[in-house]
């Protein structure tokens, strides 16, 4: 009976790191495409500044 209890422990364990891996994922997508649309946004201010003679479209 103890060793059966011990696995359902370790399994416990491993399936709550896996939940948090999973949570760390999706924030680091988030993060990700966080910094794409930045980029994206700092692209598009150096196009507006280099064709629109420096008026800059915020």
């Amino acid at each position: 009976m103890q060793h059966l209890k011990q696995q359902q422990q370790l399994q416990g364990r491993e399936g709550g790191q896996l939940e948090a891996r999973e949570e760390q994922l999706g924030t680091e997508k988030e993060e990700r495409r966080g910094r794409c649309r930045t980029a994206a946004m700092r692209w598009l201010l150096q196009l507006d500044m280099r064709g629109g003679g420096g008026e800059a479209m915020l």
